[in-house]
């Protein structure tokens, strides 16, 4: 533990060679996408506890910008071929919803809307893209 003025900073490894990229925390779980893996992490601070949840395909994807909806669904931005994930911490389930464009694998933003719209931007493409997913 690090001290820094009005708090102090606590570091948590991760297992293995993952790197973690964005977070967002819901539910008392942080979630965090990885750089180089295929996967969703979640770390629950009160019991210590590391768990990872692999996406459901076999592209070499990477996660990158994430958004918690108001109903707590996790949703992740790929890296990769380009697909949008769906997490449902509820249920354990897991979506893959891909991004049909010429340049799908770079997320640069991701936001979520109270109505199931996610909103997200992809790079070199000169616009805004959207899901409606059933939440």
């Amino acid at each position: 533990m690090r001290p820094v003025a009005g708090g102090s900073i606590i570091d948590v490894p991760i297992p293995g060679s993952r790197e973690p990229a964005f977070l967002e925390a819901t539910g008392g779980i942080t979630y965090f996408s990885v750089w180089n893996s295929a996967v969703l992490g979640a770390y629950d601070p009160t019991t210590g506890q590391m768990t990872f949840h692999q996406f459901p395909t076999s592209a070499a994807e990477i996660g990158g910008p994430m958004d918690v909806t108001p109903g707590g669904d996790v949703i992740v931005g790929t890296r990769g071929s380009g697909f949008i994930v769906v997490y449902r911490p509820a249920s354990g389930r897991m979506s893959m919803h891909p991004i049909p464009s010429n340049s799908p694998g770079l997320k640069d933003g991701l936001r979520c809307e109270k109505n199931g719209v996610v909103w997200f931007t992809e790079s070199s493409t000169g616009k805004l893209s959207r899901l409606r997913y059933l939440n």
